[in-house]
């Protein structure tokens, strides 16, 4: 079942955070980010993303739903 986000709830950052996807990341799954240091689970947003992301590959951090990191694609624009 995807995961739908909670606008309420949802901080956008004023900068992005760059960081490295740890466990794959994929429409409706969440996983796994090392930001800044530390290791944060991680979902796709805009949630309509039809990215996968794999280990290794560099995303950018655009906010927070709770204590989940909101990722993009590190090249798109916002």
């Amino acid at each position: 079942m995807p995961h739908l986000l909670d606008s309420a709830k949802i901080k956008l950052f004023s900068e992005t955070i760059p960081a490295i996807v740890e466990q794959e990341i994929a429409p409706g799954k969440r996983g796994r980010v090392k930001c800044i240091g530390k290791y944060w689970p991680a979902s796709l947003y805009p949630p309509s993303c039809h990215i996968i992301f794999s280990p290794g590959e560099p995303v950018l951090v655009v906010g927070m739903e709770k204590m989940t990191l909101l990722i993009r694609p590190f090249a798109s624009t916002p």
